[in-house]
């Protein structure tokens, strides 16, 4: 099963953000993230692949960035990157909606 099989097979509603630098919305813009989002990351060394992209805009997400300043940092290490994009779409959901599933 290729992941984009397994993205298709999941019910709906489910939209793609890829975190990407090259993205052209600020990742903690207010109301981005709603429930059935899945969240995409590239290589460190390479980013997200252009398919990403396509699909990210396909799916009626978004190609999202973590804004940094790059005179002394070329990338963010991909960990802190998934911290801070999972932290900002579970702090727009609202934390008691994932306590309430994650009690179920």
């Amino acid at each position: 099963m290729t992941p984009g099989s397994y993205f298709n097979e999941q019910s709906d509603p489910k939209r793609l953000f890829g975190f990407s630098k090259r993205g052209t919305k600020h990742y903690a813009t207010p109301g981005t993230y709603q429930a059935g989002d899945w969240l995409m990351f590239g290589a460190e060394t390479t980013g997200l692949p252009q398919e990403a992209h396509a699909a990210a805009v396909d799916t009626q997400g978004a190609v999202v960035k973590i804004p940094m300043i790059e005179t002394h940092v070329r990338s963010l290490n991909l960990a802190v990157s998934v911290g801070v994009g999972l932290y900002e779409a579970i702090r727009q959901l609202d934390f008691a909606e994932v306590a309430a599933e994650h009690e179920q």
